[in-house]
């Protein structure tokens, strides 16, 4: 199969080819399945799913730009793709992450043991594919690209003990840290590395070779910031399940929700001022059983997130949704550790704001046409319930509510198609009276509603990971809405005319 360039018309076809090459050489060095149990098909799994191979298409490019033989470069290409797939299972497992490809993860599939020796495995395999260079190139450039490699993955474990030591530690980095860590993680091995792999192989150094690295670094940290903005803006591969369909091939908001450092949440900290108090309306988590045994790394990280802001003097309240199940009884404004929160709640909470009174609420109890689920909220807030959940090991837990909450998602899905105006238009005619403004959760809805005679409004709040809006008030009761479009976060105020 040809693969120089000036074979091909255009960059999609380029890339296809190389794809196409890449992925059978891959293959062929990987064990065929099945004749190692717990090994092979795991191995052979994330190749298998796709993927663009843009790093050993832009070698090869690198290579061929530079006056040699794209031929030559196979071989490295190889290597760097093996390399990519053993840094998506480790990456996969320290992000907690579970989508990849379209697929669950390979440690939510198989374990997380399993997986990390399925990585290691493939790891081995770079090395071996590399001393192939030795008969191809010579010993001495063999050599030169094998130390380069060794290098690019050097540098990409630094950037990622960065990444995850930021989370861990609970450090927000500026802006200037942020570069460094992309410059080693992404900008090394997407970008410089494969560049200066493809010169080396062509034998050109020296300024030009310093050049390229340049060219290569800026695309990997372009590629890194463009990743950082799809989490957040487009849908997962479950909506579409091949790359080319314009799915992405990870969980919506995942980065958020993992706590992750990145360029968008630094931007929108440098551009909101420090709130003094931060509320959410619940349905953050998909599952959460409020007591730490229960926890995940995911959930972990959230709460990190949420203590960095009350550590900074933000009061920080969390009103429990319909996904937060078992938030303990009596913890109405309790501060305790290991909860970052300085009010937990799973009814309604209410706040003096100046000259103001405000109300905040999930609103998973408005819709009385949801009997199913509010029989099993009844059930679930009782004491006997949360004494039996207490004593229950932590997997079993999980496992009892991810069922519940699969049981449910039905009637959920119903209601929320249907919006209930009738139910929600008696809530506010109870909520009202004396309120300056009452904020309901749950419905995923951005809407404002009044009630004749009555001066507050009641705020059906906007599901932000759709609609990427966060809504602040100021003490002199402005509200206005922060919305993240065309890549920055903009103030706009709101219209509270009642008319939409």
């Amino acid at each position: 199969m040809s693969i120089l360039a000036k074979d091909h018309s255009d960059p999609g076809t380029y890339l296809e080819s190389v794809g196409e090459r890449i992925l059978g050489e891959v293959l062929n060095r990987l064990p065929k399945a099945g004749s190692r149990p717990y090994l092979d098909l795991l191995m052979r799994d994330y190749p298998e799913r796709g993927g663009k191979r843009f790093r050993p298409a832009l070698m090869l490019l690198c290579c061929e730009m530079m006056g040699g033989d794209p031929e030559d470069a196979v071989v490295s290409a190889t290597a760097l793709e093996l390399f990519h797939n053993f840094a998506l299972i480790h990456d996969d497992i320290e992000d907690s992450s579970e989508m990849r490809r379209g697929s669950q993860t390979l440690h939510r599939i198989h374990g997380i043991p399993l997986a990390i020796n399925a990585g290691d495995a493939l790891h081995g395999i770079v090395h071996q594919v590399l001393l192939e260079n030795h008969e191809k190139l010579g010993t001495q450039k063999a050599l030169q690209v094998h130390h380069h490699l060794n290098l690019v993955m050097q540098k990409t474990f630094e950037g990622q003990a960065l990444d995850i030591g930021w989370v861990e530690k609970e450090v927000f980095p500026n802006r200037e840290q942020y570069q460094q860590m992309i410059v080693l993680k992404t900008g090394w091995y997407s970008g410089r590395g494969p560049c200066q792999c493809g010169a080396l192989i062509a034998g050109k150094e020296g300024e030009l070779f310093e050049t390229l690295g340049d060219f290569g670094e800026s695309l990997g940290i372009g590629f890194q910031i463009r990743d950082d903005i799809l989490n957040l803006t487009e849908s997962s591969e479950s909506n579409a399940p091949e790359a080319q369909d314009g799915g992405y091939g990870k969980e919506q908001g995942g980065d958020f929700a993992e706590g992750k450092r990145t360029l968008i949440t630094i931007e929108m900290l440098e551009r909101l001022p420090q709130a003094q108090v931060l509320i959410c309306l619940g349905d953050l988590f998909k599952v959460w059983l409020a007591m730490p045994k229960f926890w995940t790394d995911a959930h972990r990280r959230v709460m990190d997130a949420f203590r960095m802001h009350r550590d900074r003097g933000s009061k920080v309240v969390f009103v429990a949704g319909n996904r937060e199940k078992l938030v303990p009884r009596g913890w109405q404004d309790r501060i305790q550790e290991p909860y970052p929160f300085t009010h937990l709640s799973r009814e309604d909470w209410q706040l003096q704001w100046g000259q103001l009174n405000l109300g905040f609420i999930h609103g998973d109890a408005i819709n009385t046409q949801d009997l199913r689920h509010l029989r099993w909220r009844a059930f679930s807030n009782s004491r006997g319930f949360e004494t039996l959940f207490r004593i229950m090991p932590g997997a079993m837990a999980r496992w009892i509510a991810a069922k519940v909450e699969a049981m449910l998602a039905g009637s959920n899905r119903k209601f929320k198609i249907s919006f209930p105006d009738q139910e929600v238009e008696n809530f506010a005619k109870q909520v009202l009276p004396g309120v300056d403004h009452y904020f309901v959760g749950h419905f995923h809805l951005d809407r404002v509603i009044r009630v004749p005679g009555e001066s507050g409004i009641l705020r059906i709040v906007p599901d932000w990971l759709a609609t990427r809006k966060l809504l602040k008030l100021n003490p002199d009761g402005q509200l206005s809405s922060v919305v993240f479009q065309e890549g920055v976060f903009q103030e706009t105020k709101e219209d509270f005319s009642g008319q939409h």
